[in-house]
């Protein structure tokens, strides 16, 4: 099989986390294409995924091409309807306030955030999400410090942390993932894999 990850997290997923189960549900934020460096891609294809995928640049041409799952447009923070810069840099785009300082700009253009709960309860997203990939440029900790864990459940992470550039979040990301009750389990070249402790003492109670 070809997976499409840049660092081999879809692999990770289905083949250690989850051990090659069908019908999971994902949330990916930051997509930004619909197969290209995509940790989602195979788990829709090969084992019957379902899914949201969220971006701020506009893809959803192309996604309906090669995908079936549901693609929203949005600039995702930790408020609603605020004004920010968005700077559009392929691969490397984001809010302009998180992005690392050495990240090229091309050009900047601006959105209103969306609350990433907000975007789940209006699609009836379930509880429990099996995998939830947050690749955001610098806003990662920002979104999971609003993230409503009460409501819904991801049972495994994978969470940018560009320590090659920066690293600034990594500690920070990994205490408050410790604290909802995840484990870091992998490290990948500039994120990391987190899974909920419950999840590895009992995984019958999460899988589908």
């Amino acid at each position: 099989m070809e997976y499409t990850s840049q660092f081999g997290q879809d692999k990770w997923i289905i083949e250690e986390v989850f051990k090659g189960m069908e019908y999971g549900f994902f949330v990916d934020v930051g997509a930004y294409h619909p197969k290209l460096i995509n940790n989602t891609y195979i788990l829709e294809k090969q084992y019957k995924w379902d899914g949201i995928s969220i971006d701020a640049i506009n893809i959803k041409r192309m996604w309906k091409k090669e995908r079936k799952t549901l693609f929203i447009q949005a600039c995702i923070a930790n408020c609603a309807g605020k004004k920010v810069e968005f700077v559009l840099s392929g691969w490397d785009s984001g809010i302009k306030d998180y992005l690392d300082n050495n990240s090229p700009v091309k050009k900047v253009k601006q959105f209103r955030t969306k609350l990433l709960g907000h975007i789940l309860r209006e699609n009836k997203t379930p509880n429990i999400i099996h995998y939830l990939d947050m690749d955001i440029e610098g806003a990662e900790l920002l979104i999971l410090k609003s993230f409503p864990f009460d409501e819904f459940t991801p049972i495994a992470l994978t969470v940018e942390h560009n320590e090659q550039k920066s690293g600034k979040n990594k500690e920070k990301v990994r205490d408050l993932l410790f604290d909802k009750g995840y484990l870091c389990v992998k490290e990948f070249e500039i994120e990391d894999g987190f899974v909920l402790k419950k999840y590895l003492d009992n995984p019958s109670l999460y899988r589908t």
